[in-house]
């Protein structure tokens, strides 16, 4: 039940990162993060990522398994021009679920890999999200080059743009060869690991 009517290039960031330690880190995690955000209200102004979620340690320890535990659910995105809902880098099994897009923006729910670690998103699951009151000039959905094994379920109406590898579109047709503009992330806080379509 928050309500985010402003921020300063997202409303709303998570990042799974040890920030005071990040040169002398001795320990690393042994057990999962659980995120759950559900029933909020995202009110962005235009050119704002309304929700940015970032797994670090995937990228950095790709083979401990201990991606953090995504559900995002039930809450409301109003986004305006040069806006995007939802940005998820270099998640896996994350879950994105009955949430209502409104107004204007460039992408609704943004998916994407790290080109650099060469780690993919993997195994997301974007189920039943209505963008009938929303307008997105890229994508409602855009699945990244390096995303692997995600699955969208949509309507006829969604807009699914998807550059990645078997991922498993759902009720609607997917653009495989992307939008006719190239995504820009906007906000760069603390070292962007998430790949940026077109570089």
């Amino acid at each position: 039940d928050n309500k985010f009517r402003s921020g300063l290039g997202y409303d709303l960031y998570i990042s799974e990162n040890e920030w005071t330690d990040w040169y002398f880190m001795d320990e690393i995690p042994t057990t999962q993060s659980v995120y759950s955000i559900e029933g909020n209200d995202f009110q962005s102004p235009p050119g704002i990522i309304s929700l940015y979620i970032k797994d670090y340690y995937n990228t950095v320890y790709p083979d401990l398994g201990l991606s953090q535990i995504i559900n995002i659910k039930n809450n409301t995105f109003k986004t305006q021009q040069g806006g995007t809902a939802i940005m998820s880098l270099n998640n896996i099994n994350a879950k994105v679920l009955n949430n209502t897009f409104k107004d204007n923006g460039e992408i609704g729910i943004y998916v994407e890999g790290d080109a650099g670690k060469m780690t993919y998103a993997q195994y997301n699951k974007i189920l039943n999200n209505n963008f009938s009151k929303s307008n997105y000039t890229g994508a409602n959905v855009y699945l990244g080059e390096f995303t692997a094994n995600n699955m969208v379920v949509g309507v006829a109406s969604d807009k699914v743009t998807d550059l990645g590898d078997n991922n498993k579109i759902v009720g609607t047709k997917a653009n495989k060869k992307g939008p006719h503009f190239q995504p820009v992330m906007k906000v760069n806080p603390h070292g962007m690991h998430g790949r940026r379509p077109g570089n």
